[in-house]
Protein backbone atom coordinates (compact mmCIF):
# COMPACT_ATOMS: atom_id res chain seq x y z
CA UNK A 1 0.00 0.00 0.00
CA UNK A 2 2.82 2.32 0.92
CA UNK A 3 4.53 1.57 -2.39
CA UNK A 4 1.34 2.39 -4.31
CA UNK A 5 0.95 5.66 -2.37
CA UNK A 6 4.57 6.62 -3.12
CA UNK A 7 4.09 5.86 -6.81
CA UNK A 8 0.93 8.01 -7.00
CA UNK A 9 2.64 10.84 -5.09
CA UNK A 10 5.69 10.81 -7.36
CA UNK A 11 3.50 10.74 -10.47
CA UNK A 12 1.43 13.70 -9.28
CA UNK A 13 4.59 15.59 -8.23
CA UNK A 14 6.19 15.03 -11.62
CA UNK A 15 3.01 16.16 -13.42
CA UNK A 16 2.76 19.27 -11.26
CA UNK A 17 6.43 20.11 -11.86
CA UNK A 18 6.01 19.64 -15.60
CA UNK A 19 2.95 21.91 -15.65
CA UNK A 20 4.75 24.59 -13.63
CA UNK A 21 7.73 24.58 -15.98
CA UNK A 22 5.84 24.71 -19.26
CA UNK A 23 5.14 28.10 -20.90
CA UNK A 24 2.79 28.61 -23.81
CA UNK A 25 4.30 32.04 -24.52
CA UNK A 26 2.56 35.43 -24.45
CA UNK A 27 -0.50 35.97 -26.59
CA UNK A 28 0.59 39.59 -27.17
CA UNK A 29 4.40 39.80 -26.93
CA UNK A 30 5.87 42.92 -25.39
CA UNK A 31 8.17 45.27 -27.25
CA UNK A 32 10.38 48.03 -25.89
CA UNK A 33 12.86 49.86 -28.09
CA UNK A 34 14.69 53.16 -28.32
CA UNK A 35 15.26 55.20 -31.45
CA UNK A 36 17.31 58.32 -32.06
CA UNK A 37 15.35 60.79 -34.19
CA UNK A 38 17.30 63.90 -35.16
CA UNK A 39 18.61 65.26 -31.87
CA UNK A 40 15.87 63.59 -29.77
CA UNK A 41 15.54 60.13 -28.27
CA UNK A 42 12.31 58.14 -28.43
CA UNK A 43 11.48 55.15 -26.25
CA UNK A 44 8.51 53.02 -27.28
CA UNK A 45 6.84 50.54 -24.90
CA UNK A 46 4.01 48.50 -26.37
CA UNK A 47 2.45 45.06 -26.63
CA UNK A 48 1.85 43.42 -29.99
CA UNK A 49 -1.45 41.56 -30.29
CA UNK A 50 -1.57 39.13 -33.22
CA UNK A 51 -4.45 39.10 -35.70
CA UNK A 52 -4.82 35.26 -35.81
CA UNK A 53 -7.30 35.50 -38.68
CA UNK A 54 -9.59 37.96 -36.89
CA UNK A 55 -11.05 41.08 -38.47
CA UNK A 56 -9.20 43.91 -36.71
CA UNK A 57 -10.44 47.39 -37.63
CA UNK A 58 -14.22 47.44 -37.63
CA UNK A 59 -14.13 44.14 -35.68
CA UNK A 60 -11.81 43.54 -32.74
CA UNK A 61 -11.03 47.29 -32.76
CA UNK A 62 -14.40 48.98 -33.46
CA UNK A 63 -14.65 52.01 -35.72
CA UNK A 64 -15.36 55.38 -34.11
CA UNK A 65 -14.32 54.19 -30.64
CA UNK A 66 -11.24 55.00 -28.60
CA UNK A 67 -8.53 52.32 -28.61
CA UNK A 68 -5.54 52.38 -26.25
CA UNK A 69 -3.18 50.83 -28.79
CA UNK A 70 -1.61 47.40 -28.37
CA UNK A 71 -2.98 44.82 -25.96
CA UNK A 72 -2.09 46.75 -22.81
CA UNK A 73 -1.40 50.24 -24.07
CA UNK A 74 1.46 51.95 -25.90
CA UNK A 75 3.70 54.56 -24.32
CA UNK A 76 6.17 56.83 -26.10
CA UNK A 77 8.76 58.78 -24.10
CA UNK A 78 10.55 61.72 -25.76
CA UNK A 79 13.54 63.38 -24.08
CA UNK A 80 13.24 66.82 -25.71
CA UNK A 81 10.65 69.01 -27.44
CA UNK A 82 9.78 67.94 -31.00
CA UNK A 83 7.02 68.54 -33.55
CA UNK A 84 4.56 65.74 -34.24
CA UNK A 85 2.31 66.25 -37.26
CA UNK A 86 3.16 69.95 -37.09
CA UNK A 87 2.23 70.33 -33.40
CA UNK A 88 4.61 70.99 -30.53
CA UNK A 89 5.19 67.91 -28.40
CA UNK A 90 7.00 68.81 -25.17
CA UNK A 91 9.48 66.30 -23.76
CA UNK A 92 7.37 63.83 -21.77
CA UNK A 93 5.90 60.32 -21.59
CA UNK A 94 2.81 59.92 -23.77
CA UNK A 95 0.07 57.35 -24.04
CA UNK A 96 -0.79 56.50 -27.67
CA UNK A 97 -4.47 56.18 -28.58
CA UNK A 98 -6.37 56.06 -31.85
CA UNK A 99 -9.98 56.46 -32.92
CA UNK A 100 -10.14 54.57 -36.22
CA UNK A 101 -12.53 54.96 -39.13
CA UNK A 102 -12.34 53.37 -42.55
CA UNK A 103 -10.66 56.39 -44.16
CA UNK A 104 -8.72 58.06 -41.34
CA UNK A 105 -7.46 57.61 -37.81
CA UNK A 106 -7.53 60.21 -35.09
CA UNK A 107 -4.15 59.71 -33.45
CA UNK A 108 -3.86 60.97 -29.86
CA UNK A 109 -0.64 61.37 -27.90
CA UNK A 110 -1.59 62.22 -24.34
CA UNK A 111 0.37 63.25 -21.23
CA UNK A 112 -2.74 62.81 -19.09
CA UNK A 113 -2.72 60.21 -16.30
CA UNK A 114 -6.30 59.23 -17.28
CA UNK A 115 -7.88 57.97 -20.51
CA UNK A 116 -9.15 60.50 -23.10
CA UNK A 117 -12.74 59.40 -22.43
CA UNK A 118 -12.44 60.18 -18.69
CA UNK A 119 -14.31 63.23 -17.27
CA UNK A 120 -11.03 64.31 -15.63
CA UNK A 121 -9.15 64.36 -18.93
CA UNK A 122 -7.38 67.62 -19.87
CA UNK A 123 -7.29 68.19 -23.68
CA UNK A 124 -4.51 70.75 -23.20
CA UNK A 125 -2.16 67.87 -22.42
CA UNK A 126 -2.63 66.07 -25.71
CA UNK A 127 -1.68 66.16 -29.37
CA UNK A 128 -4.57 65.10 -31.61
CA UNK A 129 -4.37 64.79 -35.38
CA UNK A 130 -6.40 63.08 -38.12
CA UNK A 131 -4.34 61.10 -40.62
CA UNK A 132 -5.43 59.21 -43.75
CA UNK A 133 -5.40 55.43 -43.70
CA UNK A 134 -3.26 53.76 -46.34
CA UNK A 135 -2.28 50.21 -47.28
CA UNK A 136 1.04 49.19 -45.72
CA UNK A 137 3.83 47.82 -47.88
CA UNK A 138 3.11 44.37 -46.47
CA UNK A 139 0.48 42.68 -44.34
CA UNK A 140 1.12 43.25 -40.62
CA UNK A 141 0.06 40.19 -38.66
CA UNK A 142 0.81 42.01 -35.38
CA UNK A 143 0.34 45.58 -34.16
CA UNK A 144 3.43 47.58 -35.25
CA UNK A 145 5.14 50.85 -34.37
CA UNK A 146 8.10 51.63 -36.63
CA UNK A 147 10.27 54.63 -37.53
CA UNK A 148 11.60 55.55 -40.97
CA UNK A 149 14.29 58.15 -40.36
CA UNK A 150 14.67 61.38 -42.32
CA UNK A 151 17.27 64.16 -42.01
CA UNK A 152 16.43 65.69 -38.65
CA UNK A 153 13.18 63.77 -38.21
CA UNK A 154 11.23 60.61 -38.97
CA UNK A 155 7.98 59.15 -40.13
CA UNK A 156 6.38 56.97 -37.48
CA UNK A 157 4.33 54.12 -38.99
CA UNK A 158 1.41 52.74 -37.00
CA UNK A 159 0.04 49.61 -38.65
CA UNK A 160 -1.92 46.43 -38.16
CA UNK A 161 -3.10 43.95 -40.80
CA UNK A 162 -3.97 45.97 -43.94
CA UNK A 163 -4.22 49.49 -42.44
CA UNK A 164 -1.53 52.02 -41.68
CA UNK A 165 -1.07 55.71 -40.91
CA UNK A 166 2.10 57.79 -41.10
CA UNK A 167 2.86 60.30 -38.34
CA UNK A 168 5.51 62.90 -39.35
CA UNK A 169 8.03 63.91 -36.69
CA UNK A 170 10.47 66.84 -36.84
CA UNK A 171 13.19 67.85 -34.38
CA UNK A 172 15.22 71.03 -34.06
CA UNK A 173 18.37 69.35 -35.40
CA UNK A 174 18.52 71.03 -38.82
CA UNK A 175 17.53 74.41 -37.39
CA UNK A 176 20.12 74.13 -34.60
CA UNK A 177 22.87 73.02 -36.98
CA UNK A 178 22.10 75.83 -39.42
CA UNK A 179 22.20 78.42 -36.63
CA UNK A 180 25.51 77.08 -35.35
CA UNK A 181 27.08 77.04 -38.82
CA UNK A 182 25.86 80.58 -39.53
CA UNK A 183 27.41 81.76 -36.27
CA UNK A 184 30.66 79.92 -37.08
CA UNK A 185 30.84 81.63 -40.48
CA UNK A 186 30.09 85.07 -39.01
CA UNK A 187 32.58 84.83 -36.12
CA UNK A 188 36.28 85.76 -36.44
CA UNK A 189 38.18 82.81 -37.90
CA UNK A 190 39.94 80.62 -35.33
CA UNK A 191 42.62 77.95 -35.52
CA UNK A 192 40.27 75.01 -34.85
CA UNK A 193 40.65 73.11 -38.13
CA UNK A 194 38.56 70.16 -36.91
CA UNK A 195 35.54 72.38 -36.17
CA UNK A 196 35.61 73.93 -39.64
CA UNK A 197 36.13 70.57 -41.33
CA UNK A 198 33.16 69.03 -39.49
CA UNK A 199 30.97 71.95 -40.54
CA UNK A 200 32.20 71.60 -44.11
CA UNK A 201 31.45 67.87 -44.24
CA UNK A 202 27.98 68.37 -42.76
CA UNK A 203 27.09 70.95 -45.41
CA UNK A 204 28.62 68.89 -48.21
CA UNK A 205 26.88 65.67 -47.11
CA UNK A 206 23.49 67.39 -46.94
CA UNK A 207 24.04 69.59 -50.02
CA UNK A 208 23.29 72.65 -47.95
CA UNK A 209 24.92 76.16 -48.16
CA UNK A 210 27.78 74.85 -50.29
CA UNK A 211 29.30 78.34 -50.51
CA UNK A 212 29.92 78.11 -46.77
CA UNK A 213 31.36 74.61 -47.25
CA UNK A 214 33.94 76.09 -49.67
CA UNK A 215 34.68 78.92 -47.24
CA UNK A 216 35.30 76.49 -44.38
CA UNK A 217 37.34 74.12 -46.57
CA UNK A 218 39.67 76.83 -47.80
CA UNK A 219 40.23 77.99 -44.24
CA UNK A 220 41.09 74.42 -43.18
CA UNK A 221 43.73 74.32 -45.96
CA UNK A 222 45.42 77.42 -44.51
CA UNK A 223 45.47 75.86 -41.01
CA UNK A 224 46.81 72.39 -41.79
CA UNK A 225 50.60 72.07 -41.63
CA UNK A 226 50.35 68.74 -43.45
CA UNK A 227 48.10 68.44 -46.47
CA UNK A 228 45.43 65.75 -46.62
CA UNK A 229 43.68 64.56 -49.75
CA UNK A 230 40.22 64.40 -48.16
CA UNK A 231 40.09 68.18 -47.68
CA UNK A 232 40.50 68.69 -51.40
CA UNK A 233 38.09 65.87 -52.23
CA UNK A 234 35.45 67.62 -50.12
CA UNK A 235 36.28 70.95 -51.77
CA UNK A 236 35.94 69.37 -55.21
CA UNK A 237 32.50 68.06 -54.27
CA UNK A 238 31.40 71.51 -53.06
CA UNK A 239 32.78 73.32 -56.12
CA UNK A 240 31.08 70.80 -58.42
CA UNK A 241 27.73 71.38 -56.71
CA UNK A 242 28.18 75.13 -57.21
CA UNK A 243 28.97 74.55 -60.90
CA UNK A 244 32.57 75.78 -60.59
CA UNK A 245 34.11 73.19 -62.89
CA UNK A 246 37.67 74.49 -63.07
CA UNK A 247 38.02 74.87 -59.30
CA UNK A 248 36.61 71.38 -58.79
CA UNK A 249 39.15 69.87 -61.20
CA UNK A 250 42.00 71.78 -59.56
CA UNK A 251 40.93 70.43 -56.16
CA UNK A 252 40.85 66.87 -57.55
CA UNK A 253 44.34 67.32 -59.06
CA UNK A 254 45.61 68.53 -55.71
CA UNK A 255 44.07 65.50 -53.94
CA UNK A 256 45.70 63.14 -56.45
CA UNK A 257 49.10 64.83 -56.01
CA UNK A 258 48.94 64.44 -52.22
CA UNK A 259 48.08 60.72 -52.19
CA UNK A 260 51.61 59.25 -52.79
CA UNK A 261 53.04 61.45 -50.01
CA UNK A 262 50.18 60.74 -47.62
CA UNK A 263 50.23 56.96 -48.23
CA UNK A 264 53.79 56.10 -49.30
CA UNK A 265 54.01 52.56 -50.70
CA UNK A 266 50.31 51.78 -50.00
CA UNK A 267 49.38 51.10 -53.60
CA UNK A 268 46.04 49.45 -52.83
CA UNK A 269 44.85 52.35 -50.68
CA UNK A 270 45.96 54.86 -53.32
CA UNK A 271 44.21 52.89 -56.07
CA UNK A 272 40.93 52.78 -54.13
CA UNK A 273 40.97 56.52 -53.43
CA UNK A 274 41.98 57.33 -57.01
CA UNK A 275 39.06 55.28 -58.28
CA UNK A 276 36.70 57.44 -56.19
CA UNK A 277 38.39 60.67 -57.29
CA UNK A 278 38.11 59.61 -60.94
CA UNK A 279 34.40 58.95 -60.51
CA UNK A 280 33.98 62.48 -59.16
CA UNK A 281 36.10 63.83 -62.03
CA UNK A 282 33.93 62.13 -64.65
CA UNK A 283 30.87 63.89 -63.21
CA UNK A 284 32.67 67.23 -62.99
CA UNK A 285 33.81 67.04 -66.60
CA UNK A 286 30.18 66.80 -67.71
CA UNK A 287 29.42 70.19 -66.20
CA UNK A 288 28.76 72.97 -68.68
Amino acid sequence: MKAIFNTIFLTLFAAASLAAQHSYGPYSPGLTFSQEVGNANFKVETTRPIARGREIFGGLVPYDKLWFTGAGGTFITIDRDVEIAGQLAPASRYGLYIIPTRKEWTVILSRNPVMPDSPDYDPELEIRVCLPVQKPGRFRESWSVEFDLTHGGANMYLAWTDAEVVVPINTSLVRDNTAFIDSLAAAPLSGDAEEYYRAMRYLSFNKQAMDKAVFFGNHVVTLEKEQYYYIYEALADAYAYLGEKEKAINALDKAADILPREFPGETEVIAQIMDRLNQIRSKVEKLE
